[in-house]
């Protein structure tokens, strides 16, 4: 369980054919983060898929953000 304040984001990975890819979506939008299938017999794709996903980690959440505030 991820709280609303902390810094955790999830990457989970949906490998083989059979996997729940509802389950794997869900668990990463609530964790925030990104998710990965990999179909059966796809090792490269995984290796791909992993270092992607090494790399989303260590982005911060939000960049290069701007907060306009409108009155009327």
């Amino acid at each position: 369980m991820c709280a609303e304040n902390d810094n955790t984001k999830v990457f989970p990975f949906g490998i083989g054919n059979g996997c729940d890819i509802d389950l794997v979506k869900k668990v990463a939008k609530a964790g925030r983060g990104s998710y990965s299938i990999v179909g059966d017999n796809n090792a490269k794709d995984l290796k791909e898929k992993v270092i992607n996903s090494l790399r989303k980690a260590s982005d911060p959440a939000l960049q290069n953000c701007s907060l306009y505030l409108a009155y009327e």
